[in-house]
């Protein structure tokens, strides 16, 4: 299961949650095949829906094969509501734990199916590591970012 290796952090404004992010600290890697498979299945049902999910599996599977062995923080999700989009919610949930991740001395690692997404990541200090292409399916880019 994926929740005793996780932290999840949420930005609110008011009363309501407004974002979200998943992250996986390094203790809670490398994964074994079997964490791998099941956190694959369940992101791929949260992620996909109904939607294109043979390709989608194979989209997850091969960006997995990218993803680096070192101990590192993760980022496996980060949304927010479009309502607040712009207003800083998305990066106070990357700066509090890119911060713990500096004073560790831990890098970061990330991926996304989002090109304009890039730039945002960028300027977190991320670095484009890899690309995945695949036929028809949404191309991913991983992400790195050295400790400061």
């Amino acid at each position: 299961d994926v929740a005793p290796f996780a932290e999840t952090w949420v930005a609110t404004r008011g009363d309501r949650i407004v974002g979200a992010a998943l992250w996986l600290p390094p203790a809670g890697l490398p994964r074994g095949s079997r964490r791998d498979m099941a956190l694959t299945v369940r992101l791929g049902r949260l992620l996909l829906g109904g939607r294109n999910r043979r390709g989608g599996f194979r989209l997850l599977a091969a960006v997995e094969k990218k993803h680096p062995r070192v101990p590192h923080w993760y980022l496996a999700v980060l949304g927010t509501d479009p309502i607040v989009r712009g207003a800083g919610a998305g990066s106070a949930l990357l700066v509090e734990v890119l911060s713990r991740a500096d004073e560790a001395g831990e890098p970061a690692y990330l991926e996304t199916q989002k090109e304009e997404n890039l730039a945002y990541y960028e300027r977190h200090g991320f670095g484009v590591r890899d690309m995945v292409r695949l036929e028809v399916l949404p191309t991913a880019w991983t992400m790195w970012r050295e400790p400061r």
